[in-house]
């Protein structure tokens, strides 16, 4: 073992974290430039350009839940168990 249980833990607590406000972030500024560009047209569908950004917007906040999910577990000291199981 390179690292210590404690250590471990803490410093899955930061990758999750981390990995959060990278998902905040992007949520936030994919929602900014979604709306920013949502009076353009595009040309030959004829619908709003700012429909190309909301995808971006909703990965970035279902990665802030999946952290948020993996905090909780890990504050808890219990596994996340997939849906799919």
């Amino acid at each position: 073992m390179l690292v210590s249980d404690k250590v471990r833990h803490k410093l899955e607590l930061v990758i999750h974290a981390l990995s959060g406000t990278f998902g905040a972030l992007m949520a936030w500024y994919g929602a900014v430039l979604a709306n920013s560009v949502m009076g353009y047209k595009i040309p030959t569908l004829g619908i709003p350009e700012g429909l190309n950004q909301v995808p971006v917007a909703i990965a970035g906040a279902l990665i802030l839940l999946f952290s948020i999910e993996h905090i909780i577990a890990l504050v808890k000291r219990e596994e996340v168990v997939p849906s799919w199981h």
